[in-house]
């Protein structure tokens, strides 16, 4: 079984399993069949037949109750039941020996001879009924005992031929049950322990099969992971699945093998500046092998066309680096020349950067002095606003004054008016009214003066208003002066601040510039110093230019 397949080995043992299985199955069955033959024949010979022949001996027994009843008793009621009792017994004894007959195991003359001796002593019984109905008592009870009793004396032996021969069987199919049992149960336990046997034998042989070659592959893979080829041994042979596993993975393993020392002789001759060199069996790179070869050779054309390249570039460096060389010492050269020119440039800006600090200076304080006069001037501007005001208060109390005196005037004039018709009234009066004519002419006096200091104040009221109007003409011009004068301070001021601030900026970019100048000094100085660097630096890379061709000469390019 070595060399079959592994589902082979495995059907064999399962169909042996399962013909085990089946026999015991079969031999089970039988024994159960034969065991259910031996109880039916039990119960259908010795059990019934017992049953029969009881059932018979009792009956018989009973018929011989009856007719014996009946001759003990003169009553015609309980001799006529004692006649049907024994009737009846007759009937089941009759009905019970069909019974015996089919069903007896024994020697069936016994049963014939016991059916005979009924039919012989069924008209006998019947006849000593008879007597015991006409009363003739004595006569049946000798009839019964000349002619029944021998025969009775055959019936109970033949009964109990029967019995015995019954229970002889019975305790033969007993003992035959038994026997089969006890064969059933050892054939059962021989099969099952054999089944069982036979099943740990297959089990354990092909358990020996699979793990044995399974742990010496998975050894072999366990080297082959560590990158042990060499001591990997594969020496498992057969015809199942896993000697194909074992054939691929030793298989496997050779070519692996021979891929890695392949590799490892084109990488050691490509590490010995070797590009010329290819595989010694290409059949051997299959599959996912194959990717690696290309790419090996892929590599050795590639590093020798970059080397092929470098080469040639190393020669353009070279010649190259002289030119940047020439060139790097004319640019330090110029480079010196700038930095003069930078620093003498810086000088000047700096002596620019002080004049224009002092004109910020300057400009500053004349912004704070403009500023001090705009604020007096917007002053005096508000005072001028604040005296038109008043004289525009003067000019309206001049009017009010001037309404006053022109009532005045007009009291004056009622009051002379008054005088004058008082005159009038006190010549009317004669004497009487003289005293009345003296108070009217002092009336008309005072009133004339007040008439005469009426116009007096008018005038002068009105020559004042004349001059609070002229000096108001005066003062709005004067106040129009003043704002125009305010505009133009705050325009200087304005001026002035953007002056300032422009003088401010100026001083901050001149400062930034010269900043800037320090730091275009600084980079000439360093553009100066790495021209030389780079001059250095580009005869330096000639000769670095050369040896890397010196170097490159050793290659073995394809």
């Amino acid at each position: 079984m070595k060399n079959y397949k592994v589902g082979k080995k495995l059907a064999i043992s399962y169909i042996t399993i399962m013909f085990l299985l089946i026999l015991g199955s079969i031999v089970n069955i039988r024994n159960l069949i034969e065991v259910g033959e031996r109880v039916e024949s039990f119960y259908d010979g010795p059990f019934n037949v017992r049953g029969s022949v009881n059932s018979v001996s009792v009956n018989f027994e009973s018929l011989q109750k009856s007719m014996l009843r009946a001759i003990a008793n003169e009553d015609s009621q309980i001799i006529g039941d004692s006649v049907l009792a024994a009737d009846e017994s007759k009937v089941n004894i009759q009905a019970e020996l069909p019974v015996i007959s089919e069903h007896f195991l024994g020697d069936q003359q016994i049963v014939e001879e016991l059916d005979t001796l009924f039919s012989e002593v069924f008209p006998m019984n019947q006849h000593v009924l008879e007597l015991a109905s006409k009363n003739q008592d004595q006569e049946a009870l000798d009839y019964m005992e000349a002619y029944i009793r021998p025969v009775n004396t055959n019936i109970r032996k033949n009964i109990n031929l029967i019995i015995t021969s019954s229970n002889n069987k019975g305790i033969e199919l007993i003992n035959a049950v038994r026997q089969a049992r006890t064969n059933s149960i050892v054939s059962l336990a021989v099969l099952t322990v054999l089944s069982i046997g036979i099943s740990v034998g297959f089990a354990l042989y092909i358990t020996r099969s699979i793990t044995r070659p399974i742990s010496e592959l998975e050894q072999a893979a366990e080297w082959l992971a560590s990158g042990k080829m060499h001591d990997v041994s594969i020496t498992y042979n057969s015809g199942d699945e896993l000697g194909g596993l074992a054939d691929s993975m030793r298989i496997t393993i050779a070519r692996i093998t021979f891929v890695i020392n392949d590799l490892t002789y084109l990488l050691k001759q490509i590490s010995e500046s070797n590009f010329a060199i290819d595989t010694r069996n290409e059949s051997e790179y299959v599959g996912e092998f194959r990717p690696l070869l290309d790419s090996i050779r892929q590599m050795t054309t590639d590093l020798s066309d970059t080397i092929k390249q470098i080469n040639s570039s190393a020669d353009q460096v070279a010649g190259g680096s002289e030119q940047v060389s020439y060139g790097a010492q004319e640019l330090a050269a110029g480079s010196s020349e700038q930095a003069l020119t930078v620093e003498t440039l810086a000088d000047t800006i700096s002596r620019l950067a002080e004049k224009i600090g002092s004109n910020a200076y300057d400009a500053s304080n004349a912004n704070k002095k403009a500023g001090v006069v705009g604020h007096e001037m917007e002053e005096s501007n508000e005072r001028m606003k604040k005296m038109l005001s008043a004289m525009d208060d003067i000019s309206s109390s001049s009017e009010q004054i001037k309404k006053i005196i022109d009532t005045i005037e007009e009291i004056a004039f009622q009051t002379n008016i008054l005088a004058l018709n008082a005159k009038v009234e006190a010549a009317r009066a004669g004497v009487s009214g003289k005293g009345f004519a003296v108070i009217a002419d002092e009336v008309q006096q005072l009133s004339a003066k007040s008439k005469e200091a009426t116009r007096s104040t008018s005038a002068l009221i009105s020559e004042s208003l004349s001059a609070v109007e002229n000096g108001l003409m005066i003062a709005n011009e004067t106040a129009d002066s003043l704002q125009n004068v305010v505009i133009g301070v705050k325009e200087i001021v304005a001026a002035v601040e953007n002056i300032s601030a422009a003088s401010s900026e100026q001083s901050e970019s001149v400062e930034q510039l010269t900043q800037n100048i320090s730091q275009i000094a600084g980079v000439v100085q360093n553009n100066s110093a790495t021209a030389e660097e780079s001059a250095a630096a580009s005869e330096e890379l000639s000769g670095q230019a050369e040896t890397l061709k010196n170097l490159i000469s050793a290659f073995r390019l394809k």
